[in-house]
């Protein structure tokens, strides 16, 4: 690797109010040893901060809006992998705890951060099946249904506990966090020979796609992803009359191990 050029933009603290788009440019420069999706994440950050600045009026002009990002390859090839790795993947899955959350997370297109803050005050009996009621991104609550093998692995986990425990509970019974459940998923991809870089829900979506329009839900890419997932990620799915026809949507979830 290449010796890290001196840094030419102020290195003692100085302020925001006297950084001028020389500066901004300069911080670029110094970085460009690192990789594309580096630069554009500390360049994002601190473009992001100065229009913060901008628009409190604490500073008279955004300096960096003239900064362009550098363009970032697509890699989401990399991170997709097909059905049947999805079923290696969770059958040589042996815990009990992490394979209902890598089932949950790819039948019902959850995120990370969703799943992590589940509840049992939030799973509700339908039927011989069940739905998750999820409080997402943008403060949004949206129901998943699930078909009665998922539903009943996941209350074979409650073992008693509260409606206010966790569903998914850490090594000292707190809610899982994103780090761990990052760290099970990367572990059970190892194992089956998937991809490292295979990741949950929300991880391999298209730059600039949205959640109506990327396809599948599930970051693991299956042919046939749930319905309630598509719907519920397009904003569709939420409490009332159309969450009463789980026959239609649960039809395509084609049988998980």
């Amino acid at each position: 690797m290449p010796p890290m050029p001196a840094p030419s933009w102020p290195t003692s603290a100085s302020p925001l109010r006297t950084a001028t788009v020389g500066d901004v440019q300069a911080f670029g420069a110094a970085i460009a040893h690192q990789s594309p999706a580096t630069r554009a994440r500390k360049l994002g950050s601190v473009k992001s901060l100065l229009s913060f600045a901008h628009r409190l009026g604490y500073v008279a002009f955004n300096v960096g809006a003239p900064v362009r990002l550098p363009a970032i390859k697509e890699t989401l090839n990399e991170r997709i992998i097909v059905e049947a790795d999805v079923h290696r993947l969770l059958a040589l899955e042996a815990d009990p705890r992490n394979h209902a959350l890598l089932r949950l997370l790819y039948v019902a297109g959850l995120r990370i951060s969703e799943a992590c803050g589940l509840r049992w005050r939030d799973l509700t009996p339908r039927d011989d099946a069940g739905q998750v009621t999820v409080f997402g991104k943008g403060g949004k609550t949206g129901i998943v249904l699930l078909p009665a093998p998922v539903w009943r692995e996941m209350v074979a986990l409650r073992d008693g506990a509260d409606a206010d425990a966790p569903v998914f509970l850490s090594g000292k019974g707190a809610h899982l966090s994103t780090v761990q459940v990052h760290r099970v998923v990367k572990a059970a991809a190892a194992r089956a020979g998937c991809p490292p870089r295979c990741r949950p829900i929300g991880c391999v979506m298209p730059t600039g796609a949205t959640r109506s329009t990327a396809a599948p839900r599930s970051a693991w890419c299956r042919p046939r992803c749930a319905m309630p997932a598509w719907r519920r990620r397009a904003g569709i799915c939420t409490p009332g009359p159309t969450t009463a026809a789980p026959a239609t949507w649960l039809d395509d979830v084609s049988p998980l191990p």
